[in-house]
């Protein structure tokens, strides 16, 4: 049947967006899960579940990403989907009805994760359609259940960060593959961007808060001690470089900021659970 099931994971939302967002995919999918990670409104709930076939899940306290998955995939299963796609708030789509198409026949020759094109990725990928990647980012991501299934669905003591890494290296030691597919282009936000001007060009930095900047660099750290894999040594580099740009330019928190990194790694080595910290977003 083809049948997909998708999930929002929502966190103090932009209304706007979240509604673009819905809109650009909504129309072609089974249902749609509105996690709520915060309280949404009733004025707001009611609007969106005017937008398409959609319900409302969890209970308004941040629960983390996996949760919300795992939720999403005990669903699915239960009721027969075929599919899960996963999306972020803050995500909008472009030609979501080819890029699903696509992706159900790239599932008939063998089982795969598959990701959407952005921007930024073409000078890493080639100009097929599909192309091998290490792994892809949760939103507009399209799991088959089958494949979840198998691997045992989303890492519990990830909070947020490096969730959809760690799902997409262990499906790769199953024997699976992950694909980056042009037919579906994504548009997503990283981070809060800041420009300043240096050497008469436009520039900017990304400032993330103490909490999500600890959960970056612990699961980080912690895949890399599992898996020693070079690609991540160089995603945690990449992180270094960004919150040490931010530190420069960004006086707020500076302190907090790079006292949160180091935290995260030192934790990440020991292979603390997040406990109590929750990441903020």
């Amino acid at each position: 049947m083809n049948s997909f099931l998708s999930i929002i994971v929502v966190y103090n939302p932009n209304k706007d967006l979240l509604v673009r967002n819905i809109c650009s995919f909504v129309e072609n999918v089974d249902l749609l899960m509105i996690w709520q990670n915060s309280v949404l409104t009733d004025e707001l709930k009611n609007y969106i579940a005017s937008l398409g076939k959609i319900i409302f899940v969890g209970n308004g306290m941040n629960q983390g990403i996996p949760t919300a998955l795992n939720y999403a995939l005990s669903y699915a299963i239960k009721n027969g989907y075929d599919y899960l796609l996963t999306m972020d708030q803050d995500s909008v789509f472009e030609n979501f009805d080819n890029y699903k198409k696509t992706a159900i026949n790239k599932n008939k020759d063998k089982l795969c994760i598959i990701g959407a094109y952005q921007t930024f990725l073409e000078k890493k990928i080639s100009k097929e359609i599909f192309s091998e990647y290490k792994w892809v980012i949760t939103s507009g991501t399209i799991f088959p259940i089958s494949l979840l299934m198998e691997i045992g669905g989303f890492e519990t003591s990830f909070f947020i960060d490096s969730v959809d890494i760690e799902v997409c290296i262990r499906a790769r030691t199953f024997g699976y593959k992950c694909y980056i597919c042009r037919t579906g282009k994504l548009i997503q936000r990283y981070g809060e961007k800041q420009l300043f001007r240096m050497l008469n060009k436009t520039m900017y930095y990304v400032v993330y808060n103490p909490d999500r900047i600890y959960g970056i660099f612990r699961n980080l750290t912690m895949l890399l001690i599992t898996y020693r894999m070079k690609e991540i040594a160089y995603e945690l580099l990449s992180f270094s470089a960004i919150i040490m740009k931010s530190v420069l330019f960004e006086k707020k928190n500076r302190t907090k900021r790079l006292f949160a990194m180091l935290s995260g790694i030192i934790d990440g080595i020991h292979k603390k659970s997040l406990g109590q910290k929750k990441n903020k977003g």
